[in-house]
């Protein structure tokens, strides 16, 4: 992991390897669903409407972090919610955001939301993809510890996050950096759970939660790209997207173990969002392809 890849000299401005993969995902975004849409949508239409839908999603994202993370949350004053580092993004905030800002958008101008929803589709899951490997490159979205009574096979596969401040100890931006000071979110997790000292140079290993969301971010990727022309009706593409990824980030979810994202009966904010949209999907898919049939 790497938090940080480099920092600018003069000012000592570190640049995070999360906002780096982000902002490549938003790039990467931005030309894949101008090619996918300007087969449907008028291309100066599109561009706004794709400003919209990513500045709500990036509201979303923060807005459903903060709602999850109440609790957990320490500052003094409300402006400190938007600062980077006093809490973070969730997809799921980021996905209904952009969704909601699209449906706005199109409502109020003679835009097609369900055109405009299959065009974007395979940039979202391209973006997980690419920004799950940023949170693997912070460290954040950790897996559960993965302990000496698992299999030996299941044991191979954890990975152990280091003590910040013994391995940047030396480095630039750590001494400019509050939230790098504080260590590796699993590794001070586990310290608070009393898993390991707080002298320790690494965390327990845990499950690859960041690289197995990565992976299915891309497997999702190719099969919307192999799928995008075998759907005659329109939106189905994007309810597809919904329906894989509710289901899978639901089962995800389960070898997480990075707190304070919201419990409820024992299942994540995220297993009940991802479970309610998976069923509405699916609901909403074959009721209009039966619709689209008769």
């Amino acid at each position: 992991m790497h938090p940080v890849l480099f920092t600018i000299p003069g000012i000592n401005l570190p640049i995070h390897a999360y906002g780096v993969m982000l902002g490549i995902s938003i790039v990467a975004g931005w030309f894949m669903t101008m090619y996918f849409g300007k087969q449907s949508l008028p291309a100066t239409e599109l561009k706004r409407l794709i400003l919209v839908s990513a500045a709500c999603a990036l509201v979303g994202a923060r807005l459903l972090a903060v709602i999850t993370e109440w609790s957990h949350l320490n500052f003094d004053h409300p402006l400190k919610l938007l600062i980077p580092g006093h809490t973070g993004l969730v997809a799921y905030g980021g996905f209904m955001g952009g969704f909601l800002g699209a449906w706005v958008y199109t409502r109020k101008h003679p835009l097609s939301l369900a055109d405009f929803a299959d065009a974007a589709t395979p940039s979202l899951a391209l973006g997980l993809g690419i920004t799950r490997i940023g949170c693997f490159l912070y460290g954040c979205d950790y897996g559960r510890p993965i302990f000496d009574t698992a299999p030996t096979w299941l044991k191979t596969l954890g990975i152990q996050f280091p003590n910040w401040e013994s391995r940047f100890a030396n480095d630039v931006a750590f001494a400019h950096h509050a939230a790098l000071q504080k260590g590796a979110p699993a590794f001070w997790h586990h310290v608070h759970d009393g898993l390991v000292q707080s002298d320790a140079t690494t965390s327990l290993p845990v499950y690859p939660a960041q690289l197995v969301s990565s992976l299915n971010g891309f497997i999702l990727f190719g099969l919307l790209l192999l799928l995008k022309n075998r759907f005659s009706t329109k939106g189905h593409l994007f309810l597809f997207f919904v329906m894989y990824y509710g289901f899978t980030r639901t089962l995800i979810e389960f070898i997480r173990g990075d707190s304070g994202r919201g419990v409820i009966f024992n299942l994540t904010t995220s297993q009940w969002i991802g479970m309610l949209s998976c069923v509405a999907a699916a609901i909403i898919f074959l009721t209009s392809k039966k619709r689209a049939t008769s």
